[in-house]
């Protein structure tokens, strides 16, 4: 399963989502214009998209793509 890629795919594909590049520094806040809701359907989409879901507590400090794939990395890992 590439988590990266799903990552990268629901932020461009979100309908009020970004028209730049997104990698691993892409921030997820509202300099990119990306709102608390807009953050909160971009995870559940994530959610979705991987099968997995994370804890509020876990995804409340998540600033960048990158930060957001690593934590969906390590929950795999620990299945």
């Amino acid at each position: 399963m590439d988590v990266e890629a799903t990552v990268y795919r629901v932020i461009a594909g979100l309908p009020t989502g970004p028209a730049v590049d997104i990698g691993p520094d892409f921030r997820l806040g509202d300099d990119q214009g990306i709102d608390s809701l807009f953050f909160v359907e971009l995870v559940l989409r994530v959610e979705a998209a991987l099968g997995i879901a994370l804890p509020d507590e876990e995804v409340a400090g998540v600033r960048t793509a990158g930060e957001l794939v690593a934590l969906y990395r390590q929950k795999l890992a620990g299945q």
